[in-house]
């Protein structure tokens, strides 16, 4: 009898203990992760624009590198033509707008309002 109860608590605690792990994972580095898909803001944009559910499908909370010009800078983000916002963990020095730039960034999804692709956790790729 002191055995059964001895595994029922072992297996009750594994299930928790696995649980906690499961739940509480890291958070994910995007800054360090290979890029998926690479694509430019006009392609990305008419790909959402054409087939949301199919986009979706593809890229949701992947990670991907953008290629863009930047329209606008705000704080911690900015904006490639035509569409693609991009959210950055840090500040961002006021740049200037009509440059070619590379974002790197997990995709999270499309803003019907706005019609804006969104990125979040967005890096500059490194040039080589």
């Amino acid at each position: 009898m002191k055995k059964i109860i001895f595994i029922i608590i072992a297996v009750i605690l594994l299930v928790l203990v696995g649980g906690y792990f499961y739940l509480y994972q890291g958070h994910r580095d995007i800054s360090k992760e290979k890029a998926l898909f690479q694509i430019s803001s006009e392609n990305l944009i008419n790909e959402f624009r054409q087939d949301a559910a199919s986009a979706n499908a593809r890229y949701l909370n992947q990670t991907i590198e953008v290629k863009g010009k930047i329209t606008e800078i705000t704080d911690s983000a900015l904006t490639l033509e035509p569409g693609v916002f991009c959210t950055f963990p840090q500040k961002l020095n006021d740049g200037p707008d009509d440059k070619e730039v590379t974002v790197k960034g997990r995709c999270i999804g499309f803003d019907d309002l706005f019609e804006e692709v969104k990125l979040d956790q967005c890096t500059f790729k490194q040039t080589k």
